[in-house]
């Protein structure tokens, strides 16, 4: 896994956790648990990204590349769906755990000296 990506990891579970305490000291534990999953569901899916375009770019380890794929577009997505259509949680957490993925990403790559 790269520096980029450790990096992501950390700030999105770090804000996410932040997010979450201020949410349940509120006394909204869904939100805080919606945007608890859906945070862990992106970061995998943005790692799993990463080590994608890593393989592809290398062109090294076709059989990883598989191994990736097959957990990403089954396993991945179905979780994904079932997340969404379970109603477990507000869509609105979900929404706003996944974006708060991909700003870490942006800040990771826009600032990364700075992060």
């Amino acid at each position: 896994m790269n520096d980029i990506a450790k990096k992501t990891m950390r700030f999105s579970f770090f804000s996410a956790a932040t997010i979450a305490l201020v949410s349940i000291a509120r006394g909204h534990p869904g939100w805080a648990a919606g945007i608890l999953v859906a945070t862990f569901w992106s970061v995998i899916n943005f790692s799993m990204i990463t080590g994608l375009l890593e393989i592809a770019l290398l062109k090294n380890s076709p059989s990883r590349i598989s191994a990736i794929l097959f957990v990403k577009f089954p396993v991945l997505y179905l979780a994904g769906y079932f997340i969404l259509t379970s109603k477990l949680f507000p869509v609105m957490s979900i929404v706003g755990g996944v974006t708060l993925t991909l700003i870490t990403i942006g800040m990771v790559n826009i600032w990364p000296k700075h992060t």
